[in-house]
């Protein structure tokens, strides 16, 4: 259990890593859309019941990731239950999630969580 709460928080810490970088290299709002794509990624997560981690990053995970976006996402904070997202904070969310990975990548730092591949 422990290996698998430090495999979740290596990916989480990345993302806050990879926030603090950029705050100062680009606007407020991207911040917020960064901010809301580790919130989406969380959700998903619960979802799943299942650990998002740098090895998890496959095909099959982008499906998942974006049929539960569209369809399963639960709003937070509205009094009445809204679900799914609009097509464009959906691409917004998975546009960021790919420029994190090759960033991570472009930084060698996938050697400490696995293989990734990207193409």
């Amino acid at each position: 259990m422990p290996a698998e709460k430090s495999k979740k928080e290596i990916f989480f810490k990345q993302l806050d890593d990879y926030v603090k970088s950029k705050e100062k290299k680009v606007r407020q709002g991207t911040i917020e859309v960064y901010n809301d794509m580790i919130g989406h990624l969380a959700a998903c997560e619960k979802y799943r019941k299942e650990k998002i981690t740098f090895a998890s990053l496959d095909f099959q995970f982008y499906e998942d990731l974006v049929d539960f976006l569209t369809y399963d996402y639960k709003h937070p904070r509205r009094k009445k239950d809204i679900y799914g997202l609009k097509v464009n904070t959906i691409g917004k969310t998975i546009k960021q999630l790919r420029i994190l990975i090759k960033d991570r990548v472009k930084r060698k730092i996938k050697r400490k969580f696995g293989r990734l591949i990207l193409h």
